[in-house]
């Protein structure tokens, strides 16, 4: 066990941050060009093609929840339009259907859960992590949005500015969902940066212990820290071997490898290095100027 902590502190004395890296974000500070960055990075490593590529989409149980959710509904519409549960062509029963499938549609939705892309190149492995909903709800709630915000606006000429003290949070609310964008965070990790790999064999999933260089940008103050961070790959049908095998074959040195039983027999390595010197490497640049919405140059 000493020689696997030797090894694990050996590992963690690695620098990911690279001056390289620093330089590129510092040109143009902004989230959207951090944002870019990794989108870069993430499509390089796509191109490469490699056949232990694949993508994931996190276990949940949603189709059940809006099952669950849409029987119960098209009862209290049924009831409400006093007409039979047995679906007929009437007007009560396209209603009692509609309203029940919203409600439905709303609690699926609820439950998009993440798409996972696992991509690995030569040098480094990049996952891509989104939301697991078509991209049409997001344009739908940025036009549902837009036209709440000009009825307030247009609500206001008409009725005057008294109405705002009750329509004004609900037009700062809608203003808010006019920009609203699929959460999209990717992850890049060099072979070298690899500390160690830990396999759940119940819920068949990998952990990847690694550092990772990481920018950030806060109240007009952009961050850079090496930290140690862990990244979990849904296996699907992949085979932990293979990926094993592949990360092996691209590092210097021997790979550490955990195996346990179920989730509660893991080894929580964040405990293990948390008190270490290299757990994480912070530096900052106070940059003058900046203005605080993503996206937009200095």
């Amino acid at each position: 066990m000493e020689k696997i902590e030797e090894t694990i502190n050996e590992k963690l004395a690695r620098v990911q941050l690279t001056d390289k890296y620093i330089e590129k974000i510092k040109k143009t500070p902004t989230e959207e060009a951090i944002q870019k960055y990794d989108e870069e990075y993430f499509k390089n490593i796509e191109n490469e093609r490699n056949t232990l590529n694949w993508d994931a989409k996190s276990a949940n149980k949603r189709m059940i929840i809006a099952i669950l959710f849409f029987l119960p509904s098209y009862w209290l519409a049924t009831s409400l339009t006093l007409t039979s549960l047995i679906p007929s062509l009437s007007w009560q029963t396209v209603v009692s259907v509609s309203y029940s499938s919203l409600i439905a549609y709303v609690i699926w939705d609820m439950f998009a859960g993440f798409y996972y892309r696992y991509r690995f190149g030569e040098n480094s492995i990049c996952v891509r992590q989104n939301e697991n909903r078509p991209e049409f709800v997001y344009r739908i709630v940025r036009k549902i949005a837009l036209f709440c915000v000009v009825f307030c606006i247009i609500s206001g000429f008409i009725f005057g500015p008294m109405i705002f003290l009750g329509a004004g949070g609900f037009a700062l609310m809608a203003l808010k969902f006019t920009e609203i964008e699929n959460n999209i965070s990717i992850e890049r990790i060099p072979y070298e940066s690899i500390i160690c790999l830990q396999h759940t064999e119940k819920e068949n999933e990998l952990e990847i212990f690694h550092k990772s260089e990481f920018s950030s940008i806060v109240d007009g103050t952009l961050y850079f820290s090496d930290d140690f961070r862990s990244t979990q790959f849904i296996l699907n049908n992949k085979s932990v071997d293979e990926i094993l095998e592949h990360i092996e074959d691209q590092v210097r040195d021997k790979v550490l490898f955990f195996r346990s039983k179920s989730k509660k027999e893991e080894i929580n390595f964040f405990d293990k290095v948390r008190e270490h010197p290299e757990f994480r490497t912070k530096i900052s640049f106070k940059i003058e100027g900046m203005n605080k919405k993503p996206g937009q140059s200095l």
